[in-house]
């Protein structure tokens, strides 16, 4: 999951109080479809019919909870996607000094 696009597809979702967000393209689709799996949004997905699109239908529990945790701490200058990948990036070079590779002793 792209969690930058993911977040923006979450805000953008959450703007939409009385309505669905329509999406094209398949990499909406498919970052929708493993969103849905993950239970943070209701979807509608593109069959491949002429015309038909995926639609964000509405956030779940955990979507907006997903979307809360990043919403309050917005870098000045920074667009939302930017600021959660400098968080990511921060979160994940901590993370990675931690890890043994696979076969290496303990």
């Amino acid at each position: 999951m792209n969690l930058p696009y993911t977040y923006e597809l979450l805000a953008a979702a959450d703007e939409q109080r009385h309505g669905f967000i329509k999406l094209r393209g398949l990499q909406a689709d498919q970052e929708v479809r493993l969103m849905a799996e993950a239970g943070l949004v209701e979807a509608t997905f593109n069959d491949g019919k002429e015309g038909s699109f995926t639609s964000i239908n509405r956030l779940t529990e955990t979507g907006e909870t997903f979307l809360r945790a990043f919403k309050n701490h917005a870098v000045p200058g920074a667009t939302r996607g930017e600021y959660l990948q400098a968080v990511l990036a921060k979160w994940n070079t901590s993370f990675d000094s931690d890890l043994i590779p696979v076969g290496a002793a303990a």
